[in-house]
């Protein structure tokens, strides 16, 4: 069973009033369509670049996928279950324990160190400390951040920041990490570094991942490439 399942997902906005649902969707006066009845699975361990311009509804996708957004019946399964039928608890519990998030722009606390930001995760859902301590600071150790534990992210550069985010979305062992444009506010050659450990997390850590982004280069770096254009889900083979 695929760890998650989209069946027929469609995204249109009327009136700048999102409109999620199952099926193909007829052109409408007033209705922007983002994406139409995509369909796709993610298997255990694999590694997903998908590219597309800027705002063509990649991020949109990805916050559907996390139950960020409301979703229709039977477009969503999460190891076969259906998201919409989910309870809000439930679906926080799956985003808790079974998704890793990273963004863009970090989105660390800033009155938080690296340790104490890691770790939000495992508090959150209710994970022994003493464990979830320790796998912190393996974590950032392994992100090379041995010396940075005790730093606040305004101590911190850039890729060191989402180093820190990217440690935290691991934290409670996800089986699937969403990655929204994380390289989208680094520098070309701190992009390449984080881009290096993400795949290496993947392998290490085997956790499959679905990476958005509109850099081509970034895409390339993964071993699935996946476009979404005029609404649809292709081949990247650029």
């Amino acid at each position: 069973m695929p760890i998650l399942e989209v069946k027929n997902l469609s995204l249109a906005y009327k009136n700048n009033q999102a409109q999620v649902s199952h099926g193909p969707i007829a052109p409408e006066e007033n209705k922007t369509i983002i994406f139409s009845d995509l369909s796709f699975s993610i298997e255990a361990g694999e590694q997903i670049s998908l590219v597309g311009r800027s705002g063509n509804g990649k991020s949109s996708l990805l916050y559907l996928l996390a139950g960020f957004e409301q979703v229709a019946p039977q477009t969503i399964f999460w190891q076969g279950q259906d998201l919409a039928q989910m309870s809000a608890k439930q679906i926080n519990q799956l985003r808790n324990k079974s998704i890793g998030f990273i963004f863009q722009f970090h989105n660390l606390l800033p009155d938080f160190t690296a340790l104490e930001n890691v770790l939000l995760p495992a508090q959150i859902g209710n994970f022994p400390l003493a464990p979830a301590k320790e796998r912190a600071y393996q974590l950032l150790e392994y992100m090379g951040l041995k010396e940075r534990i005790n730093h606040y992210p305004e101590q911190l550069s850039g890729g060191e920041r989402q180093r820190v985010a990217i440690a935290r979305a691991l934290i409670n062992n996800p089986q699937l990490i969403l990655a929204d444009e994380p390289t989208g506010n680094l520098d070309q050659e701190t992009a390449s570094e984080v881009m290096k450990l993400i795949s290496q997390i993947s392998r290490d850590f085997a956790t499959s991942i679905l990476l958005v982004t509109h850099d081509p280069e970034i895409a390339q770096s993964m071993p699935q490439r996946w476009q979404l254009d005029n609404g649809r889900i292709k081949a990247y083979a650029n």
